[in-house]
């Protein structure tokens, strides 16, 4: 059984292989900073943030190693997360509903218990 490949097979291999790579890309550029940040922290920040609103409220509350980088402010109700360095963006978990507007700010919703600070009337 003969296992070379041609020189045109592997052109269009990785021509194939390029052409996914950059939609992939494409798709990646879509998105806000808000999602990208999610997309990396949001299984920690969710963990944290249920720990100090529910069982762990007025404890000292460890910070995950992953959200080293983030400005965290526990609220009433809500956490608010503020990465350090690029995105500059807030979001907040709160998972009794939206926030109260902030400083001419208002919180719009990004996901399931999610929402971002943006000027009021943005989407």
């Amino acid at each position: 059984m003969d296992l070379r490949i041609s020189s045109k097979r592997l052109i269009l291999f990785f021509s194939f292989l390029l052409l996914v790579v950059i939609m992939l890309q494409q798709c990646w550029q879509r998105y806000s900073p808000a999602e990208k940040w999610l997309y990396f922290f949001e299984e920690p920040a969710r963990i944290y943030a249920g720990q100090v609103l529910g069982p762990d409220r007025g404890t000292e509350v460890k910070v995950p190693e992953a959200l080293a980088n983030t400005n965290i402010e526990v609220r009433d109700d809500h956490v608010v997360f503020t990465p350090r360095n690029d995105p500059p963006v807030s979001l907040a978990f709160a998972p009794a509903g939206r926030p109260p507007d902030h400083g001419g700010m208002a919180w719009s919703s990004l996901r399931d218990g999610w929402y971002v600070l943006g000027p009021v009337g943005a989407k």
